[in-house]
């Protein structure tokens, strides 16, 4: 099996993975999450933070909304992302259904200091399984870091990986830190 085949199969099976979750599960498990991550310092020195957020059984990181950062959010721009910052209440429905900014202050990629990434998988190494755009890839090439936000159910020890794909520095879950480093390509 190729690895985009291999790719497809999981994001079914860990689609459903997500799904299996109640809300109040999803809830409390993305509060943990967040708490991890202003505990882990991975935030430290960061001005400028790209969140995202949460589509469908995603992670929620809204809870950073409290936090002294400026978020800027993600809006498709074909065929790329560019990023906003703005309040997430600001935010309206937008390419894919998902939420996204419509108004702000812009922030080019390479002045924002961390990028909290979304996926449906991740592994201690930082490989992440994306929902298949290939949009994160594009803008996370040179960032400074990049740090993978899920639920601990959803870290896996393998992965299929293409050329393009982009590791995260690290995965925050709502029961770890996993510091991947300085992942190659």
């Amino acid at each position: 099996m190729r690895a985009y085949e291999a790719k497809a199969a999981l994001r079914r099976s860990l689609n459903a993975v997500r799904a299996r979750m109640t809300v109040d599960e999803r809830r409390a498990a993305s509060r943990a999450a967040v708490a991890r991550l202003l505990d882990s310092g991975l935030l430290d020195g960061a001005k400028v933070v790209a969140s995202f957020a949460a589509f469908r059984t995603e992670l929620d990181p809204i809870d950073l909304e409290a936090a002294d950062l400026e978020l800027a959010y993600p809006r498709v721009a074909e065929p790329a992302l560019r990023f906003f910052v703005t309040r997430h209440d600001a935010l309206v429905p937008g390419a894919f259904g998902i939420l996204e900014p419509q108004d702000g202050r812009e922030v080019r990629p390479e002045k924002i200091d961390v990028f909290l990434v979304p996926g449906l998988a991740f592994t201690p190494d930082g490989r992440r399984l994306g929902y298949g755009g290939g949009y994160y890839d594009r803008v996370l090439g040179d960032a400074r870091r990049a740090v993978g936000l899920a639920f601990d159910r959803q870290i896996v020890d393998d992965l299929p990986t293409e050329a393009h794909d982009v590791r995260v520095h690290a995965v925050v879950t709502d029961e770890r830190v996993l510091r991947a480093g300085s992942p190659p390509r």
